[in-house]
């Protein structure tokens, strides 16, 4: 039994490591490669996603400044996807 953070960690936990090495989404990386290469279109909500605290594009869930959502939009059209913002929100609260 080895362990990790001060906690034991048993047979059971190391096997299930060894199982997300082995089958999680690293390993796929070339599938899911060739799949997001056929994305045409994403729809994407906004509050939480796209958008931060107060609804604000540059701010992270922390509050703090973040161009990531810039830098992700901008890499999704540049990649010849379109992007379709989608909420929950009625079209008077969107404006």
């Amino acid at each position: 039994m080895n362990h990790e953070g001060g906690q034991a960690v048993g047979a059971a936990d190391q096997g299930l490591e060894a199982a997300a090495r082995e089958l999680g989404p690293r390993s796929r990386w070339p599938v899911v490669r060739r799949l997001l290469s056929r994305v045409r279109v994403v729809y994407t909500d906004l509050d939480g996603t796209m958008m931060g605290p107060g609804g604000c594009f540059f701010r992270d869930v922390s509050g703090d400044f973040t161009l990531r959502p810039a830098r992700a939009l901008l890499e999704t059209l540049r990649r010849g996807v379109d992007v379709v913002p989608v909420s929950g929100r009625s079209g008077s609260q969107m404006r």
